[in-house]
């Protein structure tokens, strides 16, 4: 990949940016772990006493200019955001650092809010904020009672952690593309997300501030429905009504699989466990030649049908009964109800 500048900064020296988490990316999704690994080796980086010259180094960050003091950030979103809620506690966050989220609306609000004294339980609305209410907590945690471990880390954080600085030549998409090959993969469900969300942009292509505004709509109004079917799936009552399937498979990507299936498309089930991505390139194969806005509304048509066939008592012990006992499976279901109301 080519870069046109590359050099080594310290964290002080980002802070005085914004930075916007592009739509083709994963949300946050750092654990306890996470955040508590990076904590323990900055505390002990910290405890060495090291000298001047001395600092942590993390792993690079990839950005790009999009206007003055606000970047694209390519690559290294969970870690900076990770530093952020970091800074946000200890109180040394200045104004000028923001992140956004692009298909969060008022993600920066959300973000400075956190981790201030208060429950959090309403920040459950989606994944994103989910896990960053969840890192916040456990930041908190961590400093709990820890005066000293506190000035540690105000007086080195700043100063002694650095970052390599990247800016690409090339197109961003297939930098973060390339940058992530060999990394824990994006899933189906995720690259699935980052289609949509980029034929939306797509298809309302221009640099008039309506134009803007209808794809920042359109992806906010696209992330919420996206968020809603996610929570659904999340129900370990409305899972095992459909599945014996382990709960910690994934369950979006079992939902656009059985989609596919009613469809009428060919599903290898092997090829779901051994060929990364294998679901999103069959589902692109669908989507050829067809509406996105189209399909995304048959997606959805075929999930609150399933939530229906859930939530209704009486169909619910009919379904059961069929799909374990009476050797049928979802899209047969569907295929005999086509056209019917409940009854």
């Amino acid at each position: 990949m080519e870069m046109n500048d590359k050099y080594l900064t310290a964290l002080e020296g980002i802070i005085q940016y914004s930075f916007i988490v592009p739509d083709y990316q994963r949300g946050y999704r750092w654990r306890q772990e996470n955040v508590e690994a990076l904590l323990n080796d900055l505390k002990e980086f910290f405890e060495q006493n090291p000298d001047e010259d001395d600092y942590y180094l993390l792993q690079p960050i990839i950005v790009k200019l999009k206007e003055n003091n606000t970047y694209e950030l390519v690559d290294g979103q969970q870690r900076l955001t990770t530093l952020f809620l970091i800074l946000k506690y200890l109180e040394i966050k200045p104004d000028s650092f923001e992140i956004v989220y692009e298909t969060r609306e008022r993600s920066e609000n959300f973000l400075n809010e956190l981790c201030n004294s208060g429950n959090n339980e309403s920040n459950k609305q989606n994944p994103d904020y989910y896990y960053l209410s969840k890192a916040c907590e456990t930041i908190k945690d961590w400093f709990n009672n820890k005066k000293k471990l506190k000035e540690l880390f105000i007086d080195n954080i700043l100063t002694k952690v650095k970052f390599i600085w990247y800016e690409p030549n090339d197109n961003v998409k297939d930098a973060f593309l390339r940058i992530n090959t060999g990394r824990n993969p994006l899933t189906s469900p995720e690259l699935i997300r980052s289609e949509f969300l980029a034929r939306i942009k797509e298809k309302n292509k221009g640099n008039s501030i309506n134009n803007l505004n209808e794809v920042q709509y359109e992806q906010r109004n696209f992330a919420m429905e996206w968020d809603e079917i996610e929570k659904i799936f999340k129900n370990d009552e409305f899972w095992y009504f459909l599945t014996d399937r382990d709960e910690k498979f994934n369950r979006l990507e079992f939902a656009f699989t059985e989609f596919l299936k009613f469809k009428g498309q060919e599903i290898n089930e092997d090829n779901i466990k051994t060929q990364q991505g294998y679901i999103y390139n069959k589902f692109k194969e669908y989507l050829k030649g067809k509406d996105y806005q189209d399909v995304w509304n048959e997606f959805k048509d075929f999930v609150y049908t399933l939530y229906d066939w859930y939530s209704d008592k009486e169909i619910y012990h009919l379904i059961g009964f069929l799909l374990w006992r009476g050797g049928f499976n979802i899209e047969k279901i569907l295929e005999l109800t086509k056209g019917q109301d409940n009854n």
